[in-house]
């Protein structure tokens, strides 16, 4: 997500992910670009993860190389089989969910195994990709920890509402995208830090950007 390069380092080192959208077209959106040795800055807390939309597995390969991805996200319509190739080819997978009713919990089954986490977002019927400033029944989340993957929790998170989610989901990592933009598409540094400060009095792990 946008983040102005000169904000980059101001980043609370709670932050480890940050986020970059490919497609076939290219890079997408990104606060500065990936290259082989991450991101633009010289900081070391920082994973790079790469979100991707049904996209040809050579291109997801190519683009996870050459840009050095940590993690691999797949926000599509991947099936399970595509995400175990990518992911004894050594790429991270984390594979997203659009929770739109307690039947995908059902589909969710089909991954375990076959991906390093589960990452829930919000559903909407013409919109994939996430960012979509809405959330979904945490209780269907509280459902997923039964497969004991590692759950990544999206979907309208912001600083009024992030303790409650982590008290009763217990994610390992938060993602949040427009709860910190005063600007749509646009990360504000003050809202980050707000949003950063109530998840570390949670003691969660991580934190994607």
């Amino acid at each position: 997500h946008p983040l102005g390069d000169s904000s980059i380092p101001l980043l609370p080192l709670s932050a480890m992910f940050i986020l970059f959208r490919f497609g076939s077209r290219g890079l997408q959106s990104a606060g500065g670009k990936p290259n082989k040795y991450g991101t633009n800055t010289d900081h070391g807390f920082c994973r790079v993860v790469g979100v991707f939309v049904d996209e040809e597995r050579e291109f997801v390969e190519r683009a996870a190389d050459i840009c050095s991805l940590d993690v691999v996200q797949l926000h599509g319509c991947e099936p399970a089989w595509y995400c175990q190739y990518l992911r004894s080819k050594g790429y991270e997978v984390w594979k997203s969910f659009r929770m739109k009713d307690e039947k995908v919990l059902e589909q969710i089954r089909e991954y375990i195994g076959k991906v390093d986490a589960l990452h829930l977002d919000a559903y909407s019927a013409d919109r994939v990709g996430g960012g979509l400033a809405k959330s979904f029944d945490w209780e269907w989340a509280v459902q997923a920890k039964r497969f004991s993957t590692r759950l990544v929790l999206a979907g309208g998170l912001n600083s009024s509402n992030i303790q409650q989610a982590i008290s009763k989901v217990q994610p390992e990592v938060v993602d949040v995208s427009s709860g910190v933009e005063t600007i749509v598409g646009q990360k504000d540094i003050g809202l980050i830090k707000t949003f950063v400060s109530m998840v570390k009095k949670c003691n969660t792990l991580s934190i994607i950007l």
